[in-house]
């Protein structure tokens, strides 16, 4: 088998300052949290921006430029910026970073996503929140779907093909990975295809041990041995449940902040870093190899950072 990719995802754009300490917001901050994350063993970060302020969920191309440069200056880790973006950003918002700075990867939702954070915003008191949008953002949730209609996808496709940048292929169910075969078929992926698993959250398929066979299962049968590799996003603490079958079915890993706060049960993580070395020992302990960000380049058949627009 081949060496385990970890990625970290830094930040995101769903948890809020109030739920954890420890969040990044800043661009120093997260400059330093995927710096520190590719120390303790990830070859690839996945980077959202936040308001220095107050940490709410920003599209500034300013505050993009700011991480991914100091980034690439310090750190020889693999960048891939989000096109997920937040609830409250329209898709052109959303893929602007990506299209802009040419990364050498990009997430890529391959269709509708109905998820629901705001049962997060019943854990609190008013007098709770950090932040005075924290709560009405949560709530959005309960409204808000991020659409992904095919107009959307196919303009996310080309601009990605148009890029060189790779796209990753987070597909949050069974349906998703068919549209994935699609944009392949049409050959706006290029093998091999990098898709994502995302598992667990409401609205998405669950984390038990017969999903992710089925989503293994599913996309063997549909790109075939050697043109696809795979990664599992399981939210929450299930990730340190499920990442064992992961790597022994042969896939990859994903964690930090943006999926999941705590590195134990009722126990928070202080650092994206602590959440990548947890990870590293389990690879470690299942007898596989930990790949390094220029391992994971050739792996991934990617562009190289000096192919880069910043």
């Amino acid at each position: 088998m081949e060496k385990v990719i970890i990625t970290c995802a830094v930040t995101g754009s769903i948890v809020v300052p109030t739920q954890t300490p420890y969040l990044p917001i800043t661009p120093e901050q997260i400059a330093d949290e995927a710096v520190k994350a590719c120390e303790a063993g990830a070859a690839s970060v996945h980077i959202h921006v936040r308001n220095p302020e107050d940490g709410r969920p920003s599209s500034k191309l300013e505050l993009y430029e700011k991480v991914i440069k100091d980034i690439k200056n310090r750190s020889n880790v693999i960048v891939g910026i989000t096109s997920g973006g937040s609830p409250e950003m329209n898709a052109e918002q959303r893929i602007e970073p990506a299209r802009v700075y040419k990364p050498e990867l990009a997430s890529f939702n391959l269709g509708p996503v109905c998820t629901n954070a705001s049962f997060i915003a019943k854990k609190y008191k008013d007098s709770d929140y950090k932040f005075a949008w924290e709560k009405d953002f949560l709530r959005l949730n309960e409204t808000h779907i991020m659409q992904n209609s095919y107009r959307e996808l196919d303009i996310f496709a080309k601009t990605l093909v148009e890029a060189n940048t790779k796209p990753e292929c987070e597909c949050w169910d069974i349906s998703q990975i068919y549209n994935a075969a699609f944009y392949y078929k049409q050959e706006l992926l290029k093998p091999p295809v990098w898709l994502q698993f995302v598992t667990g959250p409401l609205g998405a398929i669950g984390s038990h041990y017969s999903d992710i066979l089925h989503l293994k299962n599913t996309a063997e049968r549909l790109f075939g041995a050697g043109n696809y590799h795979w990664s599992l996003i399981a939210t929450g603490l299930e990730i340190f449940n499920v990442a064992p079958l992961a790597i022994m079915l042969g896939g990859n890993i994903r964690v930090g902040f943006e999926d999941n706060i705590y590195i134990e049960k009722g126990k928070l993580a202080k650092s994206n870093a602590e959440m990548v070395e947890r990870i590293v020992r389990v690879v470690k302990d299942m007898g596989r190899e930990v790949a390094t960000p220029d391992e994971a380049r050739t792996i991934l058949g990617l562009k190289g950072k000096d192919k880069v627009n910043y």
